[in-house]
């Protein structure tokens, strides 16, 4: 068994990077008019719209965590399939920011979503396993 705080301060590291190479992707404008930085308006909502699901997560993931007194190795490496797909989200996010409206960006970014929540509900459900002779 590993150590829960282990694994959430694993897991606070990886989401801050996450969201640091996230507005990274948010590139200061050449122009000091106002107009240059509304060309970057796409990438912002598409920026916020991924922060906002990760903050979300983040949130319930400590919630889910706080609640759970094993961490099986099962948990372990839901919890890293978990980071791993919330690891693209700053790709899809920068590449649906420079194509809106564009087909591919489109469908990369709702399959990066789609393997994230996915990898959570497997997550939650490996806690839920691990943590059931407890309740």
């Amino acid at each position: 068994m590993m150590k829960k705080e282990r694994v959430e301060a694993f897991t606070d590291a990886v989401l801050a990077i996450i969201l640091t190479i996230m507005i990274l992707e948010f590139k200061t404008p050449e122009s000091f008019a106002i107009s240059a930085i509304l060309d970057q308006v796409p990438y912002l909502i598409s920026y916020a719209i991924g922060y906002l699901f990760i903050g979300v997560a983040w949130y319930n993931h400590h919630y889910m965590f706080a609640k759970t007194n094993w961490i099986t190795q099962n948990v372990y490496w839901a919890n890293n399939l978990w980071m791993f797909t919330t690891s693209f989200v700053p790709v899809a996010t920068a590449w649906v920011g420079r194509g809106l409206n564009e087909q591919g960006p489109e469908i990369f970014y709702f399959i990066v979503f789609l393997a994230w929540s996915s990898a959570y509900y497997y997550l939650s459900n490996r806690l839920i396993k691990a943590n059931e002779k407890d309740h």
